[in-house]
């Protein structure tokens, strides 16, 4: 442990579905620094056992902030694939009550600044993953898979430019662009539901078919930051997708050097780009 991660806090992690929060979890305490995880009932589904964890319904919001100021946690990271409830399933506390009562009918963007400002009053900073564990983030150029041909970079400079324009109305993260068409674009479903809705847009004949993933241009990257790992690969590869291009420095890449050899061996390419690529 160097002396830097053993006097820091325990990490907060509030994990939802899917690898990331795991992923996190792991790296951080090889880095040396202990974790404290968030495990949301109904919604994370990793195998926390080997972290000090608590269990509390998403609408707890009162008992998770209590356990995470019990725990000596003062910086919390937001993980894995979260799907906005329902108020009817939410059954919150009354500090839930009062987030949702202000959130449920924001957008994303908006209903996680509530959450983050709320969280700000008991001492507790939501902070960018990147801030804890940079390597996770993805590098630029091709990352895996054969190289991009121009017509797939034109493809994936139109998606980027849609993402840019659409940012205002806080929307998704990513869409799926083939030749000059757009395809689809991923809403409140997210991005598994909207890679697999687009297989039957496909046309086989046409070029290929390329997904584009960013950060909002105005959008804090520590609320809802974006990922792909492994499983996102397995998505594109049964959709017939053989580009993902992700925002360099501003997507996880989960399953790190896992994700990347699945890409490989599916002959799907992997490219970090800048904002600025449109």
């Amino acid at each position: 442990m160097t002396a830097g991660a053993q006097s820091l806090s325990p990490l907060g992690i509030v994990a939802s579905a899917g690898a990331a929060p795991l992923a996190l979890a792991e790296h951080v305490t090889a880095q040396g620094r202990e974790v404290f995880v968030v495990v949301l009932d109904g919604i994370a589904d990793a195998d926390f056992t080997t972290f000090k964890t608590t269990h509390r319904r998403v609408g707890a919001l009162g008992a998770i902030f209590d356990d995470l100021k019990q725990a000596g946690v003062t910086e919390v990271v937001l993980s894995g694939r979260f799907t906005r409830p329902s108020l009817s399933s939410l059954q919150p506390d009354l500090r839930g009550s009062k987030i949702a009562a202000k959130a449920l009918l924001k957008g994303d963007d908006q209903a996680l600044k509530i959450l983050r400002d709320e969280a700000a009053r008991d001492g507790l900073m939501i902070i960018d993953v990147a801030e804890v564990l940079p390597s996770m983030m993805a590098g630029e150029g091709v990352l895996a898979g054969p190289p991009p041909t121009d017509d797939r970079m034109n493809a994936v400079a139109l998606g980027a430019r849609y993402l840019a324009a659409s940012s205002g109305f806080d929307v998704g993260q990513a869409c799926i662009v083939q030749g000059d068409r757009i395809l689809a674009v991923e809403a409140a479903e997210g991005t598994d539901a909207m890679i697999a809705r687009s297989k039957d847009l496909l046309d086989p004949s046409l070029a290929p078919a390329v997904m584009v993933k960013m950060l909002k241009p105005d959008q804090d990257p520590s609320l809802d930051p974006p990922g792909m790992g492994r499983l996102t690969i397995e998505a594109l590869a049964e959709a017939g997708i053989t580009l993902i291009a992700v925002q360099a420095g501003g997507v996880m890449i989960v399953d790190g050097d896992m994700a990347l050899k699945a890409a490989d061996k599916a002959r799907i390419t992997v490219i970090g780009i800048a904002p600025q690529v449109a």
